[in-house]
């Protein structure tokens, strides 16, 4: 059997034109319509003059409704197949304690929505691993510190208190977004006595 062949990425003007009348322009009957459903039944309504203009627009906009479909849906068969392949190897190097293969996306990464659109929440190259693991060093560097200051009894609660805050504040404002599987709540402040 012939593999199917590989659909091309919506061009961008497919893609606006997709936006454009995909998106809520009102409600008919308490449900929401946009302009796609509005052109359909200005077609309908208007069918003894037979409009031209708007049967193109309809043709164009099926056309890249019909090429947005095959590209989700190649998107979706590679992403589950990715996560199938590479699921069951990163989840028995972590049962063995070894370490997990070097490969992007991480399966756990990739999201498969309700919608059957595909999401990555972590790096999908290796020089975004990399960049991933600079942030993470970054982070046990800080979680350290707030250690450090816990334990320092040379200070007052309240000095360290104030420390433990701008860390904590700094942190979080410099602190991009990581993936849902490495994310670690912020160190509570624990003075020692």
């Amino acid at each position: 059997m012939k593999p199917d062949p590989t659909p091309n990425l919506p061009t961008e003007l497919e893609q606006a034109l997709l936006r454009y009348f995909m998106a809520p322009m009102g409600t008919a009957d308490t449900a929401e319509t946009s302009r796609f459903h509005h052109q359909l039944r200005t077609m309908h309504l208007s069918s003894k003059e037979k409009s031209e203009y708007g049967k193109l627009l309809l043709t164009l906009t099926l056309e890249a409704s019909k090429n947005q479909a095959q590209w989700r849906a190649l998107v979706l068969r590679e992403a589950l197949a990715h996560k199938e392949e590479w699921g069951a190897k990163f989840a028995m190097a972590r049962k063995l304690g070894s370490k997990e293969p070097a490969v992007y996306p991480h399966p756990d990464d990739i999201i498969i929505n309700h919608d059957l659109t595909v999401t990555f929440d972590g790096p999908i190259l290796a020089d975004e691993a990399r960049q991933l693991d600079l942030i993470l060093e970054q982070r046990d560097l800080a979680f350290s510190v707030v250690q450090e200051v816990n334990g320092r009894a040379d200070l007052d609660v309240e000095s360290r208190r104030e420390m433990w805050g701008a860390i904590r504040r700094r942190y979080y404002r410099y602190s991009p977004r990581r993936p849902k599987r490495l994310k670690m709540p912020f160190p509570k402040f624990e003075p020692c006595a």
